[in-house]
């Protein structure tokens, strides 16, 4: 699935609005009283969502986590022109701006000072593809030690021993 694609769908479910040369927005819920609904931001840095092949993935996953809940899902991308950015307070801004009261950052560019300052709060937030620089920040993360691991044993079974990898870990 595209981005593209994930997206239509999310528009043709009444979830998001896109509007040409605006921008793509949540519609709110108004199946619940919205001192009832729970918003949580998920924080995705604008680049990686157009071209990270399993961004779509990963947003079908929590979309589907929270079905039936009552939770506004809140897509919230950013790049470098992003306001708060250069001043490292974008998070907090959208926390306000956005009345969050939960947090999903798949994004690996904001600075880790925003991270911190989250854990500082005591705000609840929770780490995608993104290995924190303390160990006590929740987060999840594929192992692509042990996944290299099994892809190598899994060719040397089959008999190949010229085998290279390419990358960074």
């Amino acid at each position: 699935m595209t981005v593209r694609q994930a997206l239509g769908e999310l528009e043709n479910e009444g979830f998001i609005l896109r509007e040409q040369g605006k921008g793509t927005f949540v519609i709110r819920s108004e199946s619940y009283p919205e001192n009832h609904l729970l918003n949580i931001g998920i924080v995705i840095y604008k680049p990686a969502l157009e071209a990270q092949w399993f961004f779509p993935a990963i947003l079908s996953g929590i979309h589907a986590g929270f079905e039936g809940k009552k939770v506004n899902l809140i897509l919230i991308p950013f790049d470098e022109k992003s306001p708060g950015i250069k001043e490292r307070d974008f998070i907090s801004r959208q926390i306000n701006e956005r009345e969050l009261k939960e947090l999903i950052i798949t994004a690996e560019e904001l600075d880790d000072e925003e991270i911190d300052g989250l854990k500082n709060d005591r705000f609840p937030f929770l780490l995608v593809n993104r290995y924190p620089a303390k160990k006590e920040i929740n987060y999840i993360c594929p192992d692509f030690k042990a996944g290299i691991k099994k892809i190598t044993e899994y060719l040397i079974s089959l008999g190949h021993r010229q085998i290279a990898f390419i990358g960074t870990l």
